[in-house]
């Protein structure tokens, strides 16, 4: 009799040790296409996949089983899927794995309502299972397919097709509580919608590229155009002083096409992100890069309006004129080169792309040193000319003779000068190739991060 209760007792022991175990079936690539839906990122992926969403519609076409795979990065405690009508966050059905304090998974279930996110639950699941190790989070789950009464939190799969989003992010606990935080890294969206009641092959699409579009533009027209810009007008309008284009100085031409071309690279931008996030943003670095994007991109549109009522050469109005127009633009493109490397970080670009950035700004910094140094040069050369050659030889003298710039009647010019003509100034061959260095080497570099971020 007691060895027959002890049997029962191990029995029922045995039956709640296997019930209370959190196992999961490895969620992988096997069958995708064929048997199940599968969303892989990155393209291709089998077995080391970064993110892996994969859907069975069941037999009866009442359920579907969801299965989620992500590789967790630090700070990072869960991975979430979104039901979304756009590729953007906003009125969508959100499901994922959430890893607690006590390393223990549960199933999440969330509502992004504009760009809050608000918790939901997790009626109409079962069949939960979960496990971590090595950084890979993994978690499967039966879900309903609709739930009627409930669509506006709980969006039907047999009436419509949907984005996915893919999340990563990581927790936050108040009290008890345990809620999603905002995702580290911006969400990948599908290229398309998806009928999750067909088992079809999703590869992911690019990140936002609504933001890339908005990096493009910002360091095209800001770390190109206005930086070749604003050293051509401090350094170098004594260059070429005898050649004009349609009238005007070369280094006033250039300046000028430049800055037109910064400023519209500028507003495209602007519009690109507006276009894109749809409002206002949320977190804090967001929101520095917000307010700092916006009043570049006012600066970048008062310049050329102040230049249009600039005061001609020599009034007493145009010193004024000068210091505002180089304070506005110099003002620009610092806090616009500070805002270009917050968003390399918001972007989730790699560490060495902001590395490679600031490698930049020294080196802008260092050709502008190198410049002051010619620039130093150079004042005491026009000192020279000016006293040596204006002074005393370009004045004629006057005389009956009109040609005559001496007593005694000889035309008098520094040898090798066209007295029509203005002097170049010394050292001009190396500036010259001093700008182009420059102007080589900063569109490589730009080249380079922009490459880097449309790979993301």
């Amino acid at each position: 009799m007691v060895f027959k209760m002890s049997i029962s007792v191990f029995l029922i022991g045995v039956i709640v040790l296997t019930c209370s175990i959190n196992t999961v079936t490895s969620v992988d690539t096997t069958g995708c296409g064929v048997t199940k839906g599968c969303y892989m990122d990155p393209v291709g992926c089998t077995t080391s996949c970064d993110a892996l969403i994969t859907w069975q519609p069941s037999d009866t076409g009442d359920t579907t089983d969801f299965g989620i795979l992500g590789k967790l990065k630090n700070g990072e405690d869960y991975m979430v899927f979104a039901l979304s009508h756009d590729t953007r966050m906003g009125d969508d059905d959100v499901w994922g794995c959430l890893m607690l304090q006590d390393s223990s998974i549960v199933l999440d279930h969330s509502l992004n309502i504009g760009q809050q996110n608000s918790q939901g639950d997790t009626t109409g699941t079962s069949g939960f299972s979960s496990s971590y190790s090595n950084g890979v989070l993994e978690c499967s789950f039966t879900r309903d397919n609709s739930m009627p009464g409930s669509e506006d939190r709980f969006y039907d799969l047999t009436t419509s097709s949907y984005y996915l989003l893919i999340g990563f992010g990581p927790r936050i606990s108040i009290s008890d509580i345990h809620v999603l935080g905002e995702h580290i890294d911006i969400p990948v969206a599908s290229k398309s919608k998806i009928d999750l009641t067909q088992t079809t092959i999703v590869s992911a699409g690019t990140r936002n590229p609504g933001k890339k579009i908005h990096g493009l533009f910002m360091m095209l027209g800001w770390v190109i155009c206005a930086s070749s810009a604003l050293i051509l007008a401090r350094y170098y309008k004594p260059m070429w002083p005898n050649t004009k284009i349609f009238g005007k100085p070369i280094w006033f031409q250039v300046h000028r096409a430049l800055m037109v071309s910064a400023t519209i690279c500028t507003c495209a931008g602007f519009i690109a992100i507006f276009i894109t996030v749809g409002g206002w943003v949320t977190s804090i670095l967001e929101n520095v890069h917000a307010v700092i994007g916006i009043i570049v991109t006012a600066l970048a549109l008062i310049n050329p309006i102040m230049a249009l009522f600039r005061p001609g050469p020599g009034t007493p109005n145009r010193v004024i004129f000068n210091w505002a127009h180089w304070s506005v633009g110099t003002s620009g493109h610092i806090l616009a080169v500070v805002d270009i490397a917050i968003g390399i970080d918001l972007l989730g670009m790699p560490d060495y792309c902001l590395w490679v950035f600031i490698v930049w700004i020294v080196f802008h910094f260092s050709v502008q040193i190198c410049l002051e140094l010619v620039n130093c040069v150079n004042r005491e050369f026009d000192g020279f000319l000016s006293y040596k050659m204006y002074s005393k030889l370009s004045t004629p003298r006057q005389s009956d003779n009109p040609d005559s710039s001496h007593p005694d009647g000889m035309k008098i010019s520094e040898p090798g000068l066209n007295p029509d003509e203005k002097p170049r100034p010394p050292a001009s061959r190396g500036r010259t190739f001093l700008f182009v260095l420059y102007t080589t080497i900063t569109v490589a570099i730009i080249m380079f991060l922009i490459i880097q971020m449309f790979l993301l």
